[in-house]
């Protein structure tokens, strides 16, 4: 099975290698990745090839701790993402929860599970996807934006006793406490995180968490140009929610601060209606996938939210005259005339 991941956090990894010297240009080329689907705004990567990427960074700036400098960098655009997965929900486990069932359905590579007894929770992270370098720096970085995650969720009171990784150290021990804030081990069973079960189920008002204002700033694009219109602001947010299978009228009124009447009916003031918009933003993605090479069935299935393939390919075939199946062959022979 083939991963996808969003280009934003390879973004980040680049960002964190040229500080250190190392010239993004080689690094996309040395992997295999594009210039225009590394920085193509919401663009999806193979995760396999991130996971490469980042440990290739890894080694050409010679940083042992490469992998938390990039888990440590992540901005409002990863966690307000996460964000618009979990704003329903209200204690630390259930928003965790949440999180992995989201990125189960983005297919990003990687899972979470969560075990509890009487006094600790444990949250076990195991990758999935398989690049062709060990993803050692690619696993620290990636748990060290979920420990940043939870903190910024409880406002900084939720902390693990002790992370736990399945591949040797290669850090010093103090680069690794004073990312996570807590001891690290190396060479255990699983990488995992654990935390006292009373902070596992502690509340948190979403709305008053860190989290929420960057969800906001994601949903504005106060970084970009900030939407004036309601459907505008729809089709930054469904992006987001398609994957996840979540894409409803009343979520997103609900991450607007509308009732769904009041959603609705403003909508219709602006001549537009929610329907036509969902599909609007799925042609717009399915085209920038096309384009970038992105093709798998499963892939365009989760990433336009269609629980079935079958439904993709007949709104694929409606788009653009061809199914899911002649667009990955289309793409295959593309690849091959490219590589001869």
């Amino acid at each position: 099975m083939t991963y996808y991941s969003r280009n934003l956090v390879l973004q980040h990894a680049l960002t964190v290698a040229q500080a250190h010297g190392v010239a993004p240009d080689s690094v996309l080329e040395y992997c295999g990745i594009s210039e225009q689907s590394a920085w193509q705004t919401g663009g999806f990567i193979p995760t396999d090839r991130l996971i490469d990427l980042v440990e290739h960074c890894a080694v050409m700036s010679r940083r042992r701790d490469f992998g938390l400098q990039w888990g440590g960098h992540a901005d409002h655009r990863s966690f307000g993402t996460l964000g618009i997965a979990i704003s329903q929900r209200r204690t630390i486990g259930r928003a965790l929860g949440a999180v992995g069932e989201y990125l189960q359905k983005l297919n990003v590579g990687y899972e979470l599970h969560m075990r509890r007894d009487e006094r600790i929770a444990t949250v076990q992270m195991r990758i999935l996807a398989k690049g062709s370098l060990e993803p050692r720096h690619y696993t620290e970085g990636t748990l060290l934006m979920l420990v940043r995650f939870v903190r910024l969720l409880s406002a900084g009171k939720w902390s693990p006793q002790v992370v736990r990784f399945a591949h040797p150290r290669m850090a010093g021990l103090h680069a690794y406490e004073r990312a996570f804030g807590c001891p690290a081990l190396f060479d255990q069973p699983t990488t995992s995180a654990d935390v006292l079960r009373s902070q596992f189920e502690q509340r948190f008002d979403f709305e008053a968490s860190p989290v929420h204002m960057m969800m906001r700033a994601l949903i504005e694009r106060h970084h970009n140009h900030k939407p004036t219109s309601l459907p505008e602001k729809v089709a930054v947010i469904l992006p987001q929610l398609l994957p996840g299978g979540i894409a409803t009228s009343s979520r997103v009124a609900s991450l607007l601060n509308m009732s769904q009447r009041t959603f609705q009916r403003r909508l219709a003031e602006e001549g537009a209606s929610f329907k036509q918009i969902v599909s609007d933003v799925r042609e717009s993605l399915l085209r920038e996938q096309v384009e970038i090479g992105s093709v798998t069935g499963d892939h365009l299935a989760s990433t336009l939210g269609y629980s079935e393939p079958s439904a993709a390919s007949r709104f694929i075939r409606q788009k653009l005259g061809r199914t899911t199946r002649e667009l990955v062959s289309e793409t295959r022979q593309s690849g091959r005339r490219a590589a001869s």
